[in-house]
């Protein structure tokens, strides 16, 4: 019985701070399949609220605006993506060159953490380097010499050709 009344309000404490913890994350995950699976009727009602509120000069011009914005963001979006897998891609075929231990998870890591702008690529390779610091560290020097010139590559070259790409095809439409 005593040991009830001691464990009862940790218990309590923990439960109520772990439903805290998870309640956000659930209710974004049940809110973006809602939004998601209504995407269309949502669009058609906004559409409508629109045209409903604004002279219709306004209202296109509002329309044409918000087409434009979707295109670009959806543009950056896909092309981060796709600038993201071929940095992966490229990490993975150096790195198993190179003979660097766990190339495959780190090319995994790598690739995630490049989706991130700016900060990406550094999230990315500081805990790949000390992974493989672990393992052998000649080789994790070697890594970041590696990194350090895919980055320049996806910085310079990769990133604004397939951005500025997936952005182009977006307003084709």
């Amino acid at each position: 019985y005593k040991i009830v009344q001691t464990v009862t309000p940790h218990l309590t404490s923990f439960v109520a701070s772990f439903a805290e913890y998870v309640k956000n994350p659930f209710l974004g995950i049940i809110l973006s399949i809602y939004f998601l699976y209504s995407k269309e009727k949502l669009i058609a009602q906004g559409k409508k609220l629109v045209y409903a509120i604004l002279p219709e000069k306004k209202s296109d011009s509002l329309m044409d605006f918000l087409r434009f914005t979707d295109g670009t963001f959806g543009g950056f979006i896909i092309g981060k993506l796709l600038d993201s897998l071929i940095i992966c891609i490229i990490t993975f075929v150096v790195l198993a060159i190179f003979n660097i231990p766990y190339y495959s998870l780190v090319a995994i890591i790598v690739g995630v953490t490049n989706i991130i702008p700016f900060f990406g690529p550094f999230i990315g390779a500081i805990p790949s380097a000390f992974i493989i610091l672990i393992a052998d560290p000649i080789k994790a020097l070697w890594f970041l010499v590696i990194i350090l010139i895919i980055q320049q590559i996806d910085g310079n070259v990769i990133g604004p050709k397939t951005v500025s790409y997936t952005h182009l095809r977006a307003h084709e439409t």
